[in-house]
């Protein structure tokens, strides 16, 4: 059973890997930094980009997908008295 956790835990992280590559659907070159220099926003705010593979020159449209999360939590108040 522990084999099998591992091999979820392991499938899991791998997705989540591959869902932040930007790969070719067509030969499967994937994107090296250089080359996603013009793809990455700070908000995803530029829309769907046209680019063409650099390895077999398939025709693309890359969509860019930020999801940000947030923690908030109560501090504690200062010894002395304060926030």
């Amino acid at each position: 059973m522990c084999s099998d956790l591992q091999k979820r835990i392991e499938a899991r992280v791998q997705a989540d890997y591959d869902a932040q590559d930007i790969r070719c659907p067509v030969c499967g070159y994937m994107w090296n930094q250089q080359d996603l220099s013009g793809h990455i926003t700070d908000h995803g705010q530029d829309g769907p980009k046209d680019d063409e593979c650099p390895n077999c020159e398939a025709k693309l449209t890359i969509t860019e997908d930020v999801v940000r999360t947030f923690e908030v939590a109560v501090r504690a108040a200062k010894a002395a008295g304060g926030e």
